[in-house]
């Protein structure tokens, strides 16, 4: 892991590439949006690194089962029915 970029250089790389394509628009609620984000990517990449173990993928988050599966039911519309069915 070393010379590895820590994940919080990702996401303001990613958020100053964001930034700079939308020019002068600026879309409300940016703190949220990225939440979202981050959230979905968060399951998505999980599920199939954990082959849709439940335990795993909650233990991994530092959440119960129970509150994955709440924020899997929050996400549902944006998370691939895949993802949505290995976790389920």
């Amino acid at each position: 892991m070393a010379g590895m970029q820590s994940i919080q250089a990702h996401i303001q790389t990613v958020l100053e590439y964001y930034l700079q394509e939308l020019g002068e628009a600026c879309p409300p609620n940016l703190y949220q949006l990225v939440i979202n984000e981050v959230e979905i990517a968060l399951f998505k990449t999980l599920a199939e690194y954990n082959r849709g173990n439940q335990s795993k993928t909650a233990r991994m988050l530092g959440i119960n089962r129970a509150t994955l599966r709440k924020k899997m039911q929050e996400h549902a519309a944006a998370l691939s029915p895949s993802v949505v069915t290995e976790l389920a």
